[in-house]
C-alpha cells in the first residue's frame, strides 16, 4: 500500500487543480465518450475521534468531549469524470473510503454490493447490444496484430 505525506511531491501533483491532473483530464476527456462509465463514490466520510491521551498530547488538561472529525478522502467531484449523464452513471455508495470496496454481510454492505453488481451488469448488457463483445483468437499463434486491430473502436 502506497502512503503519501500532505506535502509530498506526488500528493501534490494529484492534488486537484494541478497541472498533472489537468493534463490527464484534457487527454481522456474526448476519449471518454467513446465508453459507458459507472463511478462510484464514497458516501460517507472517514471519521477519527481525539481521545483523552491525544488532547494531552495537545496540551488540552481536560478532555470530556470526544471530536469527530468526518472527512471524504476522494470527494465526488474528483471520483467522476464529468461526461454526461448518458455516458455516465455515478452512483453514491454508503461507505467510507476505506470500506468502499469490501462486502460483508451487513445490510448496508449488500445493499452497496447490490448497487455494484447492477451497474456491472448494466454495462456488461449494454456492450452486448452495441455489439462491442468481440470474440478473439484464444490460440497463442495467432496473429497479434490482428488481435489488436480487432479491439480497436470502428472510425
Amino acid at each position: 500500500m502506497l502512503h503519501l505525506q500532505p506535502d509530498s511531491d506526488m500528493g501534490e501533483a494529484l492534488k486537484s487543480g494541478s497541472l498533472y491532473t489537468d493534463i490527464l483530464k484534457e487527454f481522456w476527456r474526448e476519449r471518454l465518450l467513446d465508453f459507458d462509465l459507472v463511478s462510484f463514490w464514497e458516501g460517507v466520510g472517514n471519521v477519527s475521534t481525539t481521545s483523552r491521551t491525544n488532547c494531552l498530547s495537545l496540551g488540552i488538561d481536560t478532555c470530556r468531549i470526544v471530536l469527530l472529525i468526518v472527512d471524504q478522502i476522494v470527494p465526488r467531484e474528483s471520483a467522476i469524470f464529468g461526461v454526461p449523464s448518458d455516458k455516465e452513471n455515478i452512483v453514491k455508495l454508503t461507505a467510507d473510503h476505506s470500506n468502499l470496496c469490501r462486502f460483508d454481510l451487513s445490510e448496508k454492505d449488500q445493499d452497496n454490493y447490490k448497487l455494484v453488481r447492477g451497474n456491472i451488469e448494466d454495462l456488461y448488457e449494454s456492450a452486448l447490444k452495441k455489439g462491442e463483445f468481440i470474440t478473439l483468437p484464444s490460440s497463442p499463434e495467432g496473429n497479434l496484430e490482428q488481435r489488436m486491430a480487432a479491439l480497436r473502436p470502428a472510425v
